[in-house]
């Protein structure tokens, strides 16, 4: 099992992770993305930023898969064979019911639990946690715009994670 969790994704602080995440992945490896909301018209956008930024350390092979959007089984599988699975920011409330929805909850954990590589940013993180309560408080908020009941994370990790916290100086 490999997990890692950003807060956000500037290069000049997050260099030491990147490059155990790209030991992982292997400049050859394959990346799937999966973006918070692929409603959103800025998804696209976020993707090309992903790959300008992991591109920079030499992987060139990734993959997109929106879980709220139509999608096949054959889909599925192919999005889970990559060497990681990068699950992006956004707002973690609309994330999880949209992953609950479409049932890649299970097969998120079924990746992990076979050794896949899960890699979140921000809302990505929360959700590996036990409650993804904490993006409602912070220094960044999630709305629950979608009235989500079921606070429960993916469980991955038994941490809480506030992404963003700065501390006061």
């Amino acid at each position: 099992m490999f997990l890692c969790l950003y807060s956000g994704g500037v290069r000049k602080r997050n260099e030491i992770i990147d490059l155990r995440v790209v030991e992982r992945v292997g400049k050859k490896g394959t990346f799937t993305y999966i973006p918070s909301d692929s409603t959103n018209p800025g998804s696209a956008a976020f993707f090309e930023y992903f790959k300008r930024y992991f591109g920079y350390y030499g992987i060139r092979r990734f993959k997109y898969f929106c879980h709220d959007r139509p999608f096949g089984a054959s889909d599925v599988r192919d999005a889970f064979k990559a060497d990681a699975v990068y699950l992006s920011g956004g707002n973690t409330f609309y994330f999880k019911g949209s992953l609950r929805r479409s049932k890649i909850e299970p097969m998120l954990r079924k990746y992990v639990a076979a050794g896949g590589a899960l890699v979140g940013q921000s809302a990505g993180s929360v959700l590996m946690t036990p409650t993804i309560s904490t993006a409602a408080v912070g220094p960044v908020k999630d709305p629950n715009e979608v009235g989500l009941k079921d606070l429960s994370g993916l469980r991955l990790i038994d941490i809480l994670f506030v992404p963003h916290y700065e501390p006061r100086k």
